[in-house]
């Protein structure tokens, strides 16, 4: 995933995407940090030759990434990076590029931006949802369209994260998009480099003066799988992946970034695609790029060659226990590069999460890719 240290100039082609770190993210991705295919190219990336250039959204974007997995908390104040909630999110990334937002989700829908449709969506568009699973009630939810049917926000457990826009909740109450970014609007500076358990949102009203309806933060359920450990310590990695695992693991995580928001069904059957729990995910994407791994994550650590943590590398498989696992390994999720980690567990399905937050049931690595 996104190697922070690496935010310096890059050129808008797959490699420079990769060096920046985000191709490890989202790996099918060719011309952007963040950039999909169809009406998602049309969002002003110019490239010129021997020039570094990316557009605001890319940094927009990749601003908002260096604080996945950080808290929700609802009313969270303006300006600091320790927690967010929805409406303060959209503004601190994207007031890092001097685009200044209202503090609420109602507000930010109401006085800015330009209406555009769902079906012209462009990276960088606020996406606005409502407190009701109609569509129909004010707003209360705000993310930012991130390419590739998907949406880059924050609500409930698992803080800020990617979901898809299929997932239910945010279909369903989707009410519009707005376009605060000027098409063709690009930079050929430095990437500016700034400082540094998912639950539903609530159906009811909104409350309080930030207006941004408060996620409930309801306890995981299923087996011991979905049971979040607190933080733990870094990780390290290393950077010296032979080039033919590391396009594996690219086309691995690619494969798993289609299924982000599918739900998390303890005991789900293995080989489809309508939910999963932690094991039979990585045995699908795993599967579905030619490796056969076995049903479930204490079968899955017998396989492969055992790495310590500071020598994990993309597509390995990380292995942990929960608080009613005695100790045994009860979890599985694949590491995504850069500190991070794509799995699924409890409500909000398969994401993305900072791997520190897992670190203190950290239990054991295998390198499945050779």
């Amino acid at each position: 995933m996104l190697n922070v240290k690496a935010f310096k100039k890059v050129a808008v082609t797959a490699t420079a995407v990769s060096a920046l770190g985000l191709a490890t993210l989202f790996p099918t991705h060719t011309t952007s940090a963040l950039a999909s295919t169809g009406s998602d190219a049309k969002k002003g990336t110019s490239v010129t030759s021997g020039q570094s250039t990316v557009t605001v959204a890319d940094k927009i974007i990749a601003t908002g990434e260096k604080y996945l997995g950080t808290p929700y908390k609802y009313g969270a104040p303006s300006g600091q990076t320790k927690v967010f909630d929805c409406s303060t999110f959209t503004q601190y990334v994207f007031g890092q590029y001097g685009i200044k937002l209202p503090r609420t989700s109602a507000s930010q829908y109401a006085s800015v931006g330009t209406p555009v449709s769902k079906s012209n969506l462009q990276v960088g568009d606020l996406l606005f949802f409502s407190s009701s699973k109609s569509g129909k009630g004010k707003v209360g939810h705000v993310g930012i369209y991130a390419g590739n049917n998907r949406i880059l926000h924050t609500y409930g457990q698992g803080g800020v994260r990617y979901d898809s826009l299929s997932t239910k909740w945010l279909a369903a109450s989707y009410i519009g998009a707005k376009r605060v970014l000027k098409s063709n609007t690009s930079t050929n500076n430095d990437t500016d480099k700034p400082s540094t358990d998912d639950s539903k949102p609530s159906t009811g009203g909104n409350t309080g003066s930030t207006d941004d309806n408060k996620p409930s933060t309801g306890s995981n359920t299923g087996s011991t799988d979905t049971n979040k450990p607190s933080t733990g310590g870094n990780t390290g990695s290393t950077n010296n992946e032979s080039s033919q695992g590391s396009q594996l693991a690219d086309k691995i995580i690619a494969t798993g970034n289609k299924y982000l928001g599918t739900p998390y069904q303890f005991g789900a059957k293995s080989g489809q695609t309508k939910t999963f729990d932690c094991s039979s995910f990585q045995q699908y994407i795993f599967g579905q790029n030619g490796i056969k791994l076995l049903r479930s994550s204490r079968q899955q650590a017998t396989q492969g060659t055992s790495v310590s943590k500071d020598e994990l590398r993309k597509g390995d498989l990380i292995f942990f226990r929960t608080k009613s696992s005695n100790g045994q390994i009860a979890h599985v999720a694949m590491y995504a590069g850069d500190g991070k980690i794509l799995h699924t567990y409890g409500p909000g399905g398969v994401r993305y999460d900072k791997l520190s937050n897992w670190m203190s049931t950290f239990v054991s690595a295998k390198r499945m890719i050779k």
